[in-house]
């Protein structure tokens, strides 16, 4: 278009010139003027001209095209800028050549404008640019009414008052402009194409149209055009103050002399395309040094206040454009802070539920480069967290971020009452998503299951995958952190075992174990073949190897054995147990591990009770009772038949077994000393080492009463007895219809106060002591045999005197001696065997039917 009005002016000049000859030629002609209807030629065509000289030139033309081959070519997009610098260059020739100029239509190419003059009111219309004013000489200065004066490239139009002095070529505007949703008041000032101008008191109600234009210019980046009215978003701008320069030859904007201050009214900023907007009351904005600051005035995230939060662009005048977006909030770490972070690629595993936050969050754009960088510091105090769904306190933590790069210092976290760890430093990487730390655990405590204090150890975050996973290298334990569903798992347990006291009370020493949990309150603890050390045996062999799975809640824990063998539930302090198929083992002795129990509710099927203290042993085929410290109480059928009943405490013992065949009693005592028949057992005292006791028995054999046969060897070697065989003594034992013993303990001793066997033809009755340290034996028996001889002597008087004595029986005194391994036998003198001076028998007969009636 500049070209245009250059050619326009060059064809004005050589009409002149031609017409100029030809008013020389014809001077009369010229002065009454001259109409030319319409002409032709290659170059150009006019119609409608009209020309006459009245001192000065007026011309007149309805039509003039110009035509070019090389337009097509050479034509560039003129700017309007450009096109009034020709204006004002060329404006003195017009005022002192011309006293009226009316061109209608001039068309070059495509482009066409129109022009007027006269009586110093000047109007031009091109493309590019429209100019209508009123121009007024005063001295050497013209005074310019601008009623309109319209850049159109730059949708800008003026209006105002101005001056020219085409002396030293200055020009000077003060006025009001409209242009890019913007209207305001303009002042500027031209000298040798460069425009110094200032806008104030300019309103808007978008950006959008304005940096349109500046990108179409070329001064601004499409993106960071975009970004600029995409991102800041108001009802209403004010513009305070816009200085610059502008070189209307070069082009040039001068952005080291741009400075401006204006103020957004209702604004909204947004940070990222994915993240909702925060919303300010206004923003300062302010341009200087090349860089446009937004300063937020109470802006609000998502209910979260950001004050001192702020928004500046450099380098977007030389296309390097960066966006810092400063973001300050006192607000929690919440999903929507988080949210934002993750939107530029930094995904922080942690979020906050309560408590104090002080954060600076610094967002880096490079627009041309789309890349993003991200750095900021989190300083967190008495906060209630969240790590992949699961709930933590922290006292304090310190975190910083890096890109990619997260660093946690000096932090604090509580779980659940379970773990609390201190000084936790340590490095997370959002590329891998892993993370490595030190810490050291003032104490963990996961309900009975460890319990452990001061522990320092590496620890390894991954939360790369769809769950969050904890490895705690020193202990071998890894947590997997799931939404609904997390896991511990120990794959080796020796080294937690020592401070378990589940793992301790269950005996286990070594295995796999693995616990599920959904809210760390109840939990799922799965153990595979575990090996532990229990008071049980099964086939005679310890029960030392199975698999449970035990639920834990924060009322009750309950147990089952893979193998069925062993099922328990604690509740309140009291454990129930239940076991099928092995036997248990008890001793109570001070350092045994059963000497003090705890509370215990316990019933067996199948299993025997195995005293190793005594080593010796209750066939069972059930058993129920209870346990507590050194109180036991206790009730069981025997097999095949017979009931028991056990209880102790501090103050008594008391036994009593009734309808007990003898098999079952020699499998307790660990020898064949009954055979059939039924028994009753009864003790009573103050412990187990001191207490009364009587056995009953009916109908059963004595098979190895005090090594029962050494003592039928011995009685066959007594003369006055040989001959005197009785069919009691024979190879099952000695036949009892019906006996009873009489003993107490204390200590070591055993003292039986009674015993008498009655059988068919023959009775045994003794006394006597028993050392169960050294097995010595101090027994007295008396045997009264040939009973029916005797009952058929008493009728006999001579012979009744002389064998069976003033008692009327044939009996005879045997001392029982040595020890238990190796007893003596011997017998009293012939006189003493036939007089009977002891009357055992006599005594024993006159104790009670039992020694507790």
């Amino acid at each position: 278009m500049i070209k245009a009005i250059s050619k326009i002016a060059n064809v004005i000049v050589k009409i002149v010139l031609i017409l100029g000859i030809a008013l020389s030629v014809c001077f009369i002609a010229i002065k009454h003027g001259i109409n030319i209807d319409e002409f032709s030629h290659e170059k150009f065509s006019f119609k409608g001209l009209y020309i006459k000289l009245d001192k000065k030139l007026i011309l007149k033309a309805e039509n003039i095209e110009i035509f070019d081959s090389n337009d097509t070519k050479n034509n560039k997009k003129g700017y309007s800028a450009v096109e009034l610098d020709k204006i004002i260059n060329n404006f003195k020739y017009i005022r002192e050549y011309f006293k009226e100029i009316d061109l209608k239509s001039v068309k070059i190419a495509k482009n066409e404008i129109s022009a007027k003059y006269k009586d110093d009111i000047f109007f031009i219309n091109t493309p590019f640019l429209k100019v209508d004013a009123n121009l007024n000489k005063k001295g050497n200065e013209f005074l310019i009414a601008i009623d309109e004066l319209s850049f159109k490239d730059a949708n800008i139009t003026l209006a105002g008052n101005g001056k020219a002095n085409l002396i030293d070529d200055s020009y000077s505007f003060d006025g009001f402009f409209v242009g890019y949703g913007i209207a305001g008041k303009l002042d500027f000032t031209l000298k040798d194409s460069l425009i110094k101008y200032e806008v104030s008191n300019a309103a808007a109600t978008s950006l959008e149209d304005l940096t349109l234009w500046l990108m179409q210019i070329g001064q601004l980046d499409e993106e960071v055009s975009k970004w600029i009215y995409g991102n800041v978003v108001a009802l209403e701008y004010e513009i305070e103050s816009l200085k610059g320069e502008f070189d209307i030859k070069t082009l040039n904007y001068h952005p080291d002399k741009f400075k401006g201050v204006a103020k957004a009214n209702y604004v909204w900023v947004n940070f990222h395309k994915n993240s909702p907007p925060a919303i300010a009351d206004s923003v300062d904005i302010k341009f200087k040094d090349k860089k446009l600051y937004f300063d937020l005035i109470n802006p609000v995230f998502e209910s979260k206040d950001l004050n001192g939060s702020k928004v500046s662009l450099e380098g977007f005048m030389d296309k390097h454009t960066k966006v810092y977006i400063d973001l300050k909030t006192n607000s929690l770490l919440d999903n929507e802070i988080l949210n934002v972070i993750k939107n530029f690629g930094v995904k922080l595993p942690l979020l906050q539920k309560s408590g104090k936050l002080n954060s600076n969050l610094l967002i880096t754009l490079d627009i041309k480069k789309d890349t993003t960088d991200i750095s900021g510091n989190f300083n967190l105090q008495d906060s209630n967290i969240e790590i992949s769904g699961v709930s933590f306190y922290s006292k304090s933590a310190d975190i910083k971020i890096d890109n990619s790069k997260i660093t946690i210092n000096n932090a604090n976290l509580n779980f659940n009452k379970i773990f609390n760890a201190n000084n936790i430093n340590g490095i997370i990487d959002t590329k891998t998503n892993k993370g490595n730390f030190t810490t050291n655990f003032s104490q963990i405590k996961l309900s009975d299951i460890y319990d452990r204090k001061n522990l320092n150890s590496k620890v390894i975050l991954d939360f790369s995958g769809k769950n969050t996973i904890i490895d705690v290298k020193e202990l071998g334990v890894k947590l997997n952190l799931a939404k609904n569903q997390n896991t511990i798992n120990l794959p080796n347990i020796s080294e937690i075992a020592p401070y378990s006291n589940l793992l301790n009370n269950l005996g286990i020493k070594s295995g796999n174990v693995l616990v599920t949990t959904k809210d760390f309150k109840n939990f799922i603890v799965t153990t595979e073949n575990v090996n532990f050390d229990m008071p049980f045996l099964v086939n005679e062999a310890p029960y030392s190897n199975d698999s449970f799975t035990i639920n834990i809640s924060p009322t009750v824990v309950s147990g089952k054995s893979l193998s069925g063998k062993l099922n328990f539930v604690v509740k309140n302090e009291v454990v129930d147990v239940d076991v099928n198929g092995i036997d248990l083992v008890l001793s109570f002795k001070e350092n045994s591990k059963t000497s003090e129990f705890p509370k215990v509710n316990f019933r067996g099927k199948n299993s025997d009770i195995i005293f190793k203290d005594i080593g010796k042993s209750l066939n069972l085929s059930s058993y129920s009772g209870n346990l507590y410290k050194k109180d036991i109480d206790f009730s069981a059928k025997m097999i095949p038949q017979g009931d028991l009943f056990f209880k102790t405490d501090k103050n008594i013992v008391v036994l009593n077994g009734t309808n007990l065949i003898g098999e079952s009693v020699n499998n307790f005592l660990g020898r064949n000393s009954f055979s059939g028949g039924n028994l009753t057992i009864k003790a009573v005292g103050e412990n187990l080492d001191n207490f009364n006791a009587e056995i009953l028995m009916q109908n059963t054999y004595l098979t190895d009463f005090i090594v029962y046969q050494r003592m039928l060897t011995f009685l066959n070697t007594i003369p006055s007895l040989a001959s005197f065989k009785t069919p009691d003594f024979n190879e099952k034992g000695f036949t009892v219809k019906d006996g009873k013993i009489y003993f107490s303990r204390k200590g070591n001793d055993i003292h039986i106060q009674g015993m008498n066997f009655l059988g068919t033809s023959a009775d045994i009755a003794g006394i006597g002591d028993i050392d169960l340290k050294t097995g010595a034996l101090n027994i007295d028996l008396e045997v009264m045999y040939l009973k029916d001889a005797s009952s058929l002597l008493q009728n006999l008087p001579i012979i009744n005197q002389i064998f069976l004595g003033s008692d009327r029986t044939l009996s005879t005194i045997i001392e029982i001696r040595g020890t238990t391994k190796n007893p003596v036998y011997s017998n009293k003198v012939a006189k003493d065997i036939l007089m009977s001076p002891f009357n055992l028998i006599k005594n024993i007969l006159e104790l009670p039917a039992s020694i507790f009636e």
